[in-house]
């Protein structure tokens, strides 16, 4: 059974949630293309969620088709004292078989916000136990039109490795610490009444910080703010 407001892991689906598809069939297919061609229905994996009833999420394999693809449905039923009605309350497809099968936050986020984010990474989070569990979150989201603004990641110019030196003791100030190794990798720039400047610094040990800079009239520069540490993976976007 799943924590109370907290998503159970994924898992084999149960006799239970095999039911639930089960009766689920005909509004699962209708909200999918060439839905009556799915000669095969097979429940495959889910996770489920408590909170005023149950939240299930489940992973179908529609056979029969010729991709072969799966649909990826979220179901809520209602608690037995209110008559247990299922819902169909989210939908994604098409979905790979391989795709992992994950809660439907963002989407149902966007769709609130009327917006698709191109980059969409939670932050922080506080969380309160009030008949299940409230969780009020911070996420830094990016559009895709914010993200136009900014120049494709690129390896730094001989300036941009200048603006680095300069602005390393204030870095290594803000980040409390002292690198031996300090290495500029890469950046992303944008031209608002100056220039933004984000690059990543290598500094050893698989970690790395991620530093804003803004280039005012005159060439005055301005440390704005860094993340660290970060490693060597992650992406670089604006923040």
């Amino acid at each position: 059974m799943s924590m109370p407001g907290g998503w159970s892991p994924v898992k084999p689906v149960t006799l239970e949630v095999i039911k639930i598809c089960l009766e689920m069939r005909k509004q699962i297919e209708d909200n999918v293309e060439n839905g009556s061609d799915s000669k095969v229905y097979i429940p495959l994996v889910y996770s489920s969620q408590i909170v005023n009833g149950t939240n299930y999420v489940v992973k179908v394999f529609l056979g029969g088709r010729d991709d072969g693809v799966c649909v990826h449905a979220k179901v809520h039923q209602a608690l037995a004292c209110s008559g247990g009605k299922l819902t169909l309350s989210g939908f994604q497809f098409p979905k790979t078989f391989g795709e992992p099968l994950n809660p439907f936050v963002r989407p149902e986020i966007e769709k609130m916000v009327g917006t698709n984010f191109k980059i969409y990474i939670p932050v922080v989070y506080s969380s309160q136990v009030v008949a299940g569990i409230n969780y009020k979150f911070k996420t830094l989201i990016i559009s895709a039109a914010a993200m136009s603004h900014w120049s494709p990641v690129k390896p730094v110019t001989s300036k941009v490795e200048n603006i680095c030196s300069e602005m390393k003791p204030q870095v290594q100030e803000k980040a409390n610490a002292q690198f031996d190794v300090y290495v500029p990798i890469d950046f992303i720039s944008t031209n608002e009444h100056g220039v933004n400047y984000t690059y990543v610094v290598d500094v050893g040990g698989d970690k790395c910080v991620h530093a804003k800079i803004f280039e005012a009239g005159g060439g005055k520069l301005i440390l704005q703010d860094i993340l660290y540490p970060k490693t060597t993976n992650e992406n670089l976007v604006p923040f």
